[in-house]
């Protein structure tokens, strides 16, 4: 490859001796896509509810914003269903602040994909938190991540659920990873 990193040739054989000119191509970079997710408004819980309300695209604007790492083309979303800009292996981190003036025994964070644009579905990873009753406002996260591969933009995507022993809130922000999902695009298929 050339200085720059652009594609460059090199003299090869046939075998017989013979020389001729091949191009070699510059290897892909990776990640090639970063892309972040926050759920802005704090919203009552109960079990079996999926995420679909409240999700916004981090923001890079003001001094904040700044700090914040995007690359390549986003991962759109739709009542809480996210499509991929392109195939690949997707590494996607999910976590889900919970709060309550109460007991919470478990509570589930999951991350459910398809194959089928949602005809079907399955759990793909979960992650759990709990709560203690102590007077006041008690906080905990629960944290979940998987390498999800993106064979069809069209029916490869992803979506988030939460079960739970009792009912909780989510905790939100507009400006920090509070309630979040990454997706990195780590791999080619």
């Amino acid at each position: 490859p050339g200085a720059d990193g652009s594609s460059g040739q090199f003299l090869k054989t046939d075998g017989s001796g013979a020389l001729s000119f091949a191009t070699v191509s510059t290897p892909t970079v990776f990640p090639t896509h970063i892309d972040i997710w926050r759920i802005t408004s704090d919203m009552g819980l109960s079990s079996g509810n999926y995420l679909t309300s409240n999700w916004s695209r981090a923001d890079q604007s003001g001094a904040a914003g700044q700090l914040t790492a995007l690359k390549g083309a986003q991962v759109t979303q739709s009542s809480g269903v996210f499509t991929f800009p392109t195939t690949g292996i997707w590494q996607i981190m999910f976590q889900i602040e919970i709060y309550k003036n109460g007991a919470c025994r478990w509570f589930e964070a999951g991350m459910i994909g398809t194959v089928d644009n949602f005809s079907s579905e399955r759990v793909l990873a979960t992650g759990y938190a709990s709560l203690f009753s102590s007077g006041a406002n008690t906080h905990s996260s629960a944290r979940t991540s998987t390498f999800y591969k993106v064979s069809n933009v069209s029916n490869n995507k992803i979506k988030f659920r939460v079960n739970m022993a009792a009912g909780v809130t989510n905790e939100s922000s507009t400006t920090a990873n509070n309630t979040w999902v990454e997706f990195v695009r780590v791999s080619d298929i």
